[in-house]
């Protein structure tokens, strides 16, 4: 039986039909396969799924082969089945989540598959015509099929029979998706359930005064850290201050340690003292900025330095930090994947038995060459 424009186009019968089966899937294109690949890591870890994830992200994530792209892209398709959410919740999640900026497009699908284009065209040529306020949006995957829906089902076919398409003023979307030789996903979804890509990539955090703040802001979330009141933060090679200045939003005092200057925008901030010393010279300067009476909630360091090194850095510091007090720690590793080997035991290892959850992890805003450390102190 050919579905009607009249039921797939209506935003209530659409839901209905939707949760019937759940919420829908979701494919989202993420921008590189390493990319792709930290993404399904975050999901596969149950502690991480249900903190990052809204409901815990879908069922099951797939990670899709692409068809009928010429040259391949190196763009990954990854199927989040039976989402936990709704779609426009998930959606909702998707433009405030920090892995927004790994996706370049979501597609919104339910249970509308076609075998082939002329398949595709065939559905679409016996839906009724809807009515005359509805404008689309076709957003489709590969490029070609986009494409081949604009000029040849729209073209040729549909616009004559008074379907209308626009790319700024639609009302409806059309998604769009070549999952397999023989089979295209597709489905109607209203205007509100496309995402957009942030304009500028580049922006992970508002106002920020280098590139780096975003790798600590996920970091934050996926610790799952929990600023305190009057809480205390120390950042270890601070300059230019784009770590100094996302702990400054949540943390009553900020240490920033680094000989050299920091933006002019992250020394104007009331809560932020500037030691411009090397750490291990500095220690009495960095208890008289913590105080006498206080204890460090947050140790955080992203200097080029190897994890060893670093540690060694760090260690007069680690005694200041409060039970279930955190490290946050950028690892930058030079060889291709043989230093990373064991990395959880060694760091232990340097840390020694006062720290305790330690885990390595591979954020979205790490490079090929780096980890993030996160631990507790006991």
């Amino acid at each position: 039986m050919v579905a009607t424009t009249e039921a797939l186009l209506d935003n209530g019968a659409s839901e209905s039909r939707i949760s019937a089966t759940g919420f829908g899937d979701c494919i989202l294109q993420i921008q590189s396969p390493l990319l792709a690949h930290r993404v399904i890591l975050y999901h596969q870890d149950d502690e991480l799924r249900y903190r990052l994830f809204p409901g815990g992200g879908a069922e099951q994530v797939i990670h899709l082969e692409k068809y009928d792209d010429v040259p391949p892209a190196r763009n990954e398709l990854l199927l989040f089945k039976n989402l936990a959410v709704s779609q426009i919740d998930f959606k909702r999640w998707l433009e405030s989540s920090f892995l927004r900026f790994s996706i370049t497009r979501a597609y919104f699908l339910d249970g509308l598959e076609a075998t082939s284009k002329n398949d595709l065209l065939c559905q679409l040529s016996q839906m009724e015509v809807p009515p005359k306020e509805d404008l689309f949006r076709v957003v489709a995957y590969p490029k070609s099929l986009e494409q081949y829906i604009i000029n040849q089902i729209f073209g040729d076919h549909l616009l004559d029979k008074g379907w209308d398409i626009h790319p700024l003023d639609y009302t409806k979307t059309l998604f769009a998706v070549n999952c397999s030789p023989t089979c295209i996903r597709y489905s109607f979804r209203p205007a509100a359930e496309l995402f957009l890509t942030p304009s500028d990539g580049h922006a992970r955090v508002a106002g920020q005064t280098c590139k780096a703040s975003g790798k600590l802001t996920e970091a934050l979330c996926v610790s799952g850290f929990e600023p305190r009141k009057r809480g205390v933060a120390i950042d270890v090679g601070a300059a230019p201050g784009g770590w100094t200045q996302v702990l400054a939003e949540t943390m009553d005092t900020v240490v920033a340690i680094d000989p050299a200057a920091l933006h002019a925008d992250v020394l104007a901030l009331t809560n932020v003292v500037h030691i411009r010393q090397q750490s291990q010279a500095a220690t009495e300067e960095i208890i008289a900025a913590v105080g006498q009476d206080k204890t460090i909630d947050l140790l955080v360091c992203d200097i080029n330095r190897h994890p060893e090194e670093m540690i060694s850095i760090l260690k007069p510091l680690l005694g200041m930090l409060r039970s279930g007090g955190m490290i946050i720690l950028t690892l930058k590793y030079r060889g291709k994947g043989k230093e990373k080997a064991g990395g959880v035991e060694k760091l232990k290892e340097e840390l020694g038995p006062g720290f305790h959850k330690v885990k390595i992890l591979w954020l979205t805003a790490n490079t090929e060459n780096e980890r993030t450390a996160v631990a507790r102190k006991k």
